[in-house]
């Protein structure tokens, strides 16, 4: 029988020790995987884990059963238990204002509250994926927001309200930061200007390092900057020579798109894919947020216009690589060649003094 006295607090102590120990072949499972944050672990061997953290010893799988007694007991306690054959992805969750990518990316849409009041709320529904654990009201559990190489304290907590509220709240250098980041937003909110429903708003990309980790990783994602910037492209290129017709025109139509170009940023990030160019290092707040966007498709191969994954199929990459990689109209680079290119003549390669680190090349 398993004991009552495991909690789903037990349970997802559980889960951090199988991820750093892993799961002994014997206790795999073979018909069901407790799903949780996009992971996959035997419902069974869970619980014998969890027990240690109650009642202060691994349960024996003999002393309980599996199958749907496990099953039921997990799901009772808010987990999602699924077949084994059954691919799942639950990504993206979206709840209220917040989008979840991946276990470590979350999206933000920033409103008057992230602006004015040092925070924004978070759904209960999502709490689980901050990694803070069980909380209780008036409890306050300590994050790190980390923006560039500048870190700042902030908390997650549940206030003393009759229907209590979990929020992410930060401290006056942090909307400093917002501030500075998003002005022409920031003056909008400040001086009550009316924003309407269909507004495409800036948004907060927070990243883990980890799945358990307590330390976000900020972006700021400026619809506006990336709109103009789209608008600059298209201005740069309606004298030039149209290569391709209809190809160039859909594979353009992809990379420019302003929603597809957001939402592969808000997935990828802003630093180089190919060679870890990041301009903001390199120009400062003249080359904040911006990036180029490829479609990994290569061109010869869009006669018609297709859906388009964001996180699949739209990749950034810096102005330098974006040219290399469509420079022959008949062979567009995939980049895993542009990589070996870059790794080919890393001894040749100069990284600006030193400015910016890339994750790919070498630096003598």
């Amino acid at each position: 029988m398993i004991p009552k006295n495991i909690s789903r607090e037990h349970i997802i102590k559980a889960i951090k020790e199988i991820d750093v120990s892993g799961t002994p072949e014997l206790r795999n499972s073979t018909k069901y995987d407790l799903l949780y944050m996009g992971k996959k672990y035997p419902p069974k061997y869970v619980i014998s884990i969890a027990n240690k953290y109650v009642n202060g010893n691994e349960l024996i799988a003999k002393k309980f059963t599996g199958g749907d007694a496990t099953n039921d007991f997990l799901i009772k306690l808010g987990f999602e238990v699924v077949p084994k054959n059954r691919t799942v992805s639950r990504f993206p969750i979206e709840s209220s204002s917040w989008t979840i990518l991946s276990e470590l990316v979350f999206i933000k849409e920033m409103d008057r509250s992230s602006f004015l009041h040092n925070g924004t709320g978070i759904p209960i529904d999502i709490r689980e994926y901050f990694s803070i654990g069980e909380i209780t009201k008036g409890e306050r559990k300590p994050v790190i927001l980390k923006h560039k190489d500048i870190t700042y304290p902030a908390v997650i907590e549940i206030d003393n309200q009759e229907n209590p509220r979990t929020r992410l709240m930060w401290k006056s250098e942090f909307s400093n930061l917002i501030k500075n980041e998003l002005p022409d937003w920031y003056y909008r909110f400040t001086n009550a200007e009316e924003i309407n429903a269909e507004d495409e708003r800036p948004k907060m990309r927070l990243e883990k390092v980890n799945p358990h980790d307590i330390t976000f990783t900020v972006q700021f994602i400026n619809p506006t900057a990336i709109y103009e910037d789209i608008q600059t492209e298209k201005d740069d290129t309606l004298t030039s020579r149209v290569e391709g017709g209809v190809k160039t025109y859909f594979v353009k139509k992809y990379e420019r798109d302003t929603k597809n170009r957001e939402k592969a940023i808000a997935i990828h990030g802003t630093v180089c894919k190919a060679c870890g160019f990041d301009f903001e290092k390199i120009y400062g707040e003249h080359g904040r947020g911006y990036i180029e966007i490829h479609h990994k498709t290569p061109l010869s191969t869009l006669e018609e216009e297709i859906k388009i994954d964001p996180e699949t199929d739209l990749i950034p990459v810096c102005s330098n690589c974006h040219r290399m990689i469509h420079r022959n109209k008949d062979k567009v680079l995939s980049i895993e060649e542009i990589k070996e290119i870059l790794l080919s003549t890393q001894d040749r390669y100069v990284d600006l003094g030193g400015i910016y680190d890339n994750p790919h090349i070498k630096h003598n």
